[in-house]
């Protein structure tokens, strides 16, 4: 129980006597995209699947895509960059001319993508849940301007996402 008399639910390796045979109802299971699984309140979804897969398409055209994983949060589409280096740049940091076979690769690429940490980097928010408008926002980084900077941008997910996910990882996402 909370301060407050609410119940708390958690998960655990080593049940003890207060343990749950089953999901309360209201509650669900979530896991967020860096795997710390929680059980949270069942709220309405106002974000469309369909809004959530044109953010996906758009990184699976971006060169670098598989560096992103994309959350579905309240009324926020939420775009995650993987932190830390990536295959080939270990590769070429060891030897500039070591080769691995394309399975191999998969199978490492597949093993850093789960011990990754994601942090935000760009998000879209509903702003007119009738005519499904958004806005965008950047993950700032300098001191005078740290957090969610606006980008002044307005309009369906798709026309955001072809917008936006295209300059990620490049320079011109700083200058926005």
């Amino acid at each position: 129980m909370t301060n407050t008399g609410k119940p708390r639910y958690y998960f655990t390796p080593k049940p003890n006597d207060h343990a749950l045979d089953a999901i309360p109802d209201g509650w669900e299971i979530s896991e967020s995209v860096n795997g710390v699984v929680s059980l949270v309140r069942r709220r309405p979804q106002p974000i469309e699947d369909a809004e959530v897969a044109a953010v996906r398409a758009a990184l699976e055209d971006h060169p670098h895509g598989k560096r992103y994983r994309v959350e579905e949060r309240g009324k926020q589409i939420v775009v995650y960059e993987r932190q830390g280096l990536d295959l080939d740049d270990i590769l070429q940091s060891i030897d500039p001319g070591l080769r691995l076979s394309p399975e191999r690769a998969r199978d490492l690429e597949e093993s850093m993508a789960a011990r990754a940490r994601y942090e935000p980097i760009m998000r879209f928010t509903l702003m007119d849940a009738e005519q499904r408008r958004f806005t965008a926002a950047r993950m700032g980084y300098t001191t005078s301007r740290e957090g969610w900077q606006s980008l002044h941008l307005t309009g369906s997910i798709h026309e955001l996402a072809r917008q936006c996910i295209p300059i990620l990882d490049t320079d011109e996402f700083f200058g926005l």
